[in-house]
């Protein structure tokens, strides 16, 4: 089997993560007011302060996000601070460092501490504040979105002046992550049991009642999310019932009503301003289409998955942190057909015994050559903690035959005599041409597992032919190159990612910057498709050759709108990287 070579990163959502949300575009800025006299004054003395204004609540300078304990930030401030990132869409990088340099950073307008936007010029050292900086003039690029300029250096295509961030969910980044013990899910559960109601904060989002589940009702419940009825929470959003920009509390509720969950979101001060659908997805899209009409805003293009994910994020119920507590109430995981991502039953969390060997001792069982479909389906865990696939490098090394593309069309399953178009069409691919011409029923949506994902348009029979992962051909030595540049961020926007897969022993696919959609397929531990390298004939040249592609077929059989994942087969190293998957069986990380 082909295995990936490297990822430095989790997934290739972060390139999309800006467009999807619509909610960066200059417009958003129209009509903000300039700044007030002198930064810091107003705020009130109980009242949290950003370290790097000083301002309470601004409406220019978004809301407020919790940086360390006791220490907060606006949410402009921190993004068009010049040291932090997005390498993750909503979740900042570097905040830490630009606060360390930022309180000692005078302001080149007020000439008070806490200046964080800085100009992109190498000899520049006039840094603002973030509303200084729109006062005095300052620009960015639109290409990159994060390169600000002073008055005295902006480029030509620098444009101005900074817009405003307010509508999208950000985050600042911490190392730390929450444990999911069985100590930890016993306190989450005592906590979730206390009557319903927490006192929680996540971002923009204050959970007030946790509400109660109702297992013997199904439309109170889905697959992958629970409508507990109460469950009330409070979300920083635009106030409509304003034409300046400024933000309020909006109340989100889920009631009953003729038998089926009511999802409510009402202003807090203007009863006129209520919501009331049957969905999360339609609440939301109601309030979008509001402040469009309001505020003179474009509306957003989403796809309907992704304005189901995008409203249960606004209510809080596809948040991480919120939808664990939701699992850990009574009743919640006794609803029919629901199966919990965050804290799987106890009887899948233990490690299944080891078998009893008929000789006494597994040492005296004689050899067994087993195939790679037995292993997988009668192996003791879930898979070894190795490199599965990843090609040797010594001498020695056992080289895995590719298989040609003749005796795939043979495996490939039919249903009641009709084959698939996908696989029907790969079977007759004789040639590069041919297989360059296939029509991929794939797309590429918003994943709950993390950000970008890849979805099937169609249903796909179990061993057909998914989508070829496409990518720039390169030798070894090139291909390390690569990586180590994408690591220190060479190419701005990258944020470090690689996306390479491994062909054999001396070519590497770099689907970093030339790829196709198979780069956003996300991993699993527990997968629905794998990998494998064909060969078809070369027709292109003067001399028919046999070139190698990679395939990706469906392990099982794949529903409409189902996500495509496979295992990245990375290998262990020390540094870990989180698998965010949410199968009963995860190990936590891929390596």
């Amino acid at each position: 089997q082909a295995a990936p070579r490297r990822r430095a990163g989790a997934d290739s959502s972060a390139r999309l993560g800006q467009a999807a949300s619509g909610a960066d575009h200059p417009s958003a800025a129209a009509g903000a007011s300039a700044v007030p006299a002198a930064c810091g004054e107003g705020a009130a003395a109980d009242a949290p302060v950003c370290v790097l204004c000083g301002h309470a609540a601004h409406p220019i300078c978004g809301r407020l996000i919790p940086v360390a304990p006791g220490t907060w930030s606006h949410a402009n401030c921190a993004v068009w601070s010049s040291e932090v990132f997005e390498k993750e869409a909503g979740v900042l990088y570097n905040v830490p460092s630009a606060l360390r340099r930022a309180s000692k950073k005078l302001c080149a307008a007020c000439g008070l501490p806490g200046a964080s936007v800085g100009c992109f010029n190498k000899r520049c050292q006039t840094a603002y504040h973030y509303p200084c900086a729109r006062a005095a003039g300052c620009s960015y690029t639109p290409d990159d979105g994060r390169s600000t300029w002073c008055p005295l250096h902006a480029p030509p295509k620098a444009v101005g002046p900074l817009p405003l961030r307010l509508c999208r969910s950000v985050a600042v980044h911490r190392a730390s992550r929450m444990s999911r013990s069985g100590e930890n899910e016993a306190q989450l559960a005592a906590v979730a049991a206390a009557n319903g109601r927490v006192g929680m904060s996540v971002g923009g989002l204050q959970v007030v009642s946790l509400g109660r589940p109702q297992p013997a009702r199904p439309q109170f419940h889905e697959r992958h999310q629970i409508f507990p009825l109460g469950f009330t929470t409070r979300r920083r959003f635009h106030d409509l019932a304003r034409p300046t920009p400024a933000t309020c509390e909006y109340t989100c509720t889920i009631r009953e009503h003729a038998g089926l969950p009511s999802f409510i979101i009402s202003h807090p001060s203007d009863p006129a301003l209520v919501f009331r659908f049957g969905s999360p997805a339609a609440a939301w899209q109601a309030l979008i289409n509001r402040r469009s009409k309001v505020h003179g805003v474009r509306p957003l293009a989403l796809s309907p998955h992704q304005a189901r994910l995008e409203g249960a994020l606004f209510f809080g119920l596809a948040v991480p942190a919120v939808a664990q507590l939701l699992e850990q109430l009574p009743g919640a995981k006794a609803c029919e057909g629901f199966q919990p991502r965050y804290s799987p039953p106890e009887a899948l969390q233990k490690v299944p015994p080891l078998p009893k060997s008929m000789h006494g001792c597994a040492r005296a069982d004689p050899y067994v050559k087993r195939t790679s479909a037995y292993k997988a389906l009668h192996t003791v865990y879930h898979r070894p903690f190795i490199n599965r696939g990843a090609l040797g490098g010594g001498r020695g090394a056992a080289k895995e035959p590719v298989e040609p593309e003749e005796s795939l069309g043979v495996g490939l399953r039919r249903r009641d005599g009709i084959e698939t178009k996908t696989a029907g069409m790969l079977a007759a691919a004789t040639s590069v041409s041919a297989l360059r011409n296939l029509v991929y029923n794939v797309k590429v949506g918003r994943s709950p597992i993390h950000n970008w994902g890849l979805f099937t348009t169609c249903g796909i029979p179990k061993d057909a032919m998914v989508v070829e992962y496409k990518g720039e051909s390169m030798r070894n030595v090139l291909a390390d190159l690569k990586e180590k540049k994408y690591g220190e961020g060479a190419l701005k926007g990258q944020g470090g990612d690689c996306y390479m897969f491994r062909l054999d022993e001396s070519t590497v696919l770099d689907a970093t910057v030339k790829g196709n959609v198979a780069r956003f397929m996300n991993h699993c531990c527990h997968p629905n498709c794998y990998s494998k390298v064909i060969e078809v004939d070369d027709d292109r040249g003067p001399v028919p050759t046999k070139r190698k592609h990679i395939v990706i077929f469906a392990q099982r059989d794949l529903a409409p709108g189902e996500e495509v994942m496979y295992d990245y087969k990375f290998g262990v190293e020390k540094e870990k990287i989180a698998c965010h998957c949410g199968h009963p069986k995860c190990l936590g990380v891929m390596n």
